[in-house]
């Protein structure tokens, strides 16, 4: 084994799990999902005139899942939309899961 092998081999050893490469990114990419999802579920439960019923965790969660149930949605009918397009699809898709919810009685 040459000398730059060990000494690198002996560096990944004493990384601490918290100096992960990509654990920054990560830890990035929950943050934002969590404020677009508050966002877009706000902006939702605004439309629908359920925002005084929902809290803040009631908006991320109906955001987040909305986001998803717009982009599965929009793909099964082939829409495809990157940038505003997207914001759009995502909230026609929270506010088709807050209709739901009314639907099934969790909102009035």
């Amino acid at each position: 084994m040459a000398h730059e092998e060990r000494t690198a081999a002996i560096g990944a050893a004493r990384r601490s799990p918290y100096e992960h490469p990509n654990l920054e990114r990560n830890v990035m990419s929950i943050v934002i999902t969590l404020i677009v999802g508050g966002i877009i579920g706000w902006l939702a439960s605004i439309v629908m005139k359920t925002d005084a019923q929902m809290g803040v965790i009631a908006n991320i969660i109906v955001g987040i899942v909305g986001s998803g149930v717009g982009s599965f949605l929009a793909g099964m009918v082939g829409i495809s939309a990157g940038g505003i397009g997207s914001w759009i699809i995502s909230l026609l898709g929270a506010i088709a899961l807050i209709a739901l919810l009314r639907i099934v009685g969790l909102f009035k």
